[in-house]
C-alpha cells in the first residue's frame, strides 16, 4: 500500500496517439491561479494540455463534453436547480527524487529508522511518465478551498478487483495533525518528517496494476481519519458510501513544457509549514483537475498512478 512502512507501486497511464481522445484541447489556467493571493507582477501564460477520458481511473465520473457553440443548446433553455453544482480546479505535481543538483532546491530524505539521510532534488515529472523500478517519489496536493484533506490508497489488479482501502495522509507527525488546505497552501505526501519520507516505486508482480489514490476534500474534520504508524485500514462499506456520496465528474490537464522543472525554493517553503504560501508569481501545479460538486458538501477524487 501507499504508507510509509510499505513500498509504492507507480508509473502512469500510457498515452495512445492514435486516440481521438488525445487530440490537445490548450487550456489557461486562470480559475486555479486567481485563487491564490496576490497579483502577478507580469503577464504569465500557463498552458496545459487535455488528458484524455481514457487515463482517468476505472469507475471514476467523467465530466461531459462540453457542447458545441453550433448544437449546444442556450443557457436559458437548461434546467435550473436550486443549488447547481460548484466548479472548482485542483492542483497535484508528482515529483521524482534524483542526486542533488546545484540548481534547485535541495531535500533531505529521511530513510527507513536508523537508514542513513542523504540530499537529492525533486524534478517534475508528467502523470504519463512511467517510473523505474527503485524511483523515489513524493506527491503535493493544493487545493484552492478551505476544507480538510485525506488521501485514501487501494491496490488495483489486473482481474478489476480492488485491495482494502487504507488512509495514507494525514498520519500522526503531518504538520501536528494539520490537514487543512487553502489557497496557495502546499500539502506534501509523504509528509516530510515521515521516515521515510518518499515513497519507493516496485513492480509488485503482474497481478497488481495500479494504485488508485481516493483525496477527499471534507469542509469539516473528520475526527477518526488520523493514521498511526501504519496506514489506517477504512471499512468497505464505508468507503463505498462515500464513492456514491462524493464521487465527482473530473477533468485532468498536464502543464505543457514543464517537466524536469525542478523543486523551487518557495515550493519547499510552502510545502514545509503553512504559514508560507504560494502567490500567482509562483509555479503552478504539474496537474490540474477540474471538478464539479454539490456546494457544502466534500469532494472525491480519484488518481490512478500505474506501473510497468
Amino acid at each position: 500500500m501507499l504508507k510509509t512502512t510499505y513500498l509504492l507501486l507507480f508509473a502512469s497511464i500510457i498515452l495512445r496517439a492514435q486516440d481521438p481522445e488525445v487530440i490537445p484541447r490548450q487550456i489557461w489556467s486562470e480559475d486555479f491561479l486567481k485563487k491564490r493571493p496576490g497579483q502577478p507582477s507580469h503577464p504569465r501564460q500557463n498552458e496545459y494540455l487535455a488528458i484524455p477520458n481514457s487515463q482517468l481511473p476505472t469507475g471514476a465520473p467523467v465530466a461531459p463534453a462540453k457542447p458545441s457553440l453550433a448544437t449546444g443548446r442556450a443557457a436559458s433553455a437548461l434546467p435550473k436547480t436550486e443549488n447547481p453544482p460548484v466548479n472548482l480546479t485542483l492542483g497535484m505535481t508528482l515529483w521524482r527524487l534524483v542526486s542533488a543538483k546545484s540548481t534547485g532546491a535541495r531535500l533531505l530524505i529521511l530513510g527507513p529508522s536508523g537508514a542513513k539521510s542523504e540530499e537529492v532534488t525533486p524534478e517534475r515529472v508528467r502523470s504519463n511518465t512511467l517510473l523505474s523500478e527503485g524511483d523515489r517519489i513524493r506527491i503535493t496536493v493544493e487545493v484552492p478551498t478551505t476544507g480538510f484533506l485525506y488521501v485514501v490508497d487501494r491496490e488495483q489488479y489486473a482481474n478489476g478487483a480492488y485491495s482494502d482501502p487504507y488512509l495514507i495522509y494525514p498520519d500522526r507527525l503531518t504538520r501536528s495533525g494539520d490537514n487543512a488546505v487553502a489557497p496557495g497552501r502546499v500539502i506534501e505526501i509523504p509528509d516530510r518528517r515521515d521516515e521515510p519520507n518518499y515513497f519507493t516505486v516496485t513492480s509488485g508482480g503482474s497481478e497488481k496494476i495500479a494504485e488508485v489514490l481516493s483525496l477527499l476534500i471534507s469542509p469539516d474534520q473528520i475526527p477518526d481519519l488520523k493514521a498511526d504508524p501504519t496506514a489506517l485500514r477504512i471499512d468497505l462499506n464505508r468507503f463505498g458510501d462515500w464513492e456514491r456520496k462524493w464521487s465527482v465528474a473530473q477533468e485532468g490537464f498536464e502543464l505543457k513544457d514543464s517537466p524536469g522543472a525542478l523543486w523551487t525554493e518557495k515550493e519547499k517553503a510552502a510545502g514545509a509549514t503553512k504559514d508560507t504560501i504560494l502567490t500567482q508569481d509562483d509555479a503552478m501545479p504539474q496537474t490540474l483537475y477540474r471538478i464539479s460538486h454539490a456546494p457544502g458538501s466534500p469532494i472525491l477524487l480519484k488518481v490512478a498512478l500505474h506501473f510497468k
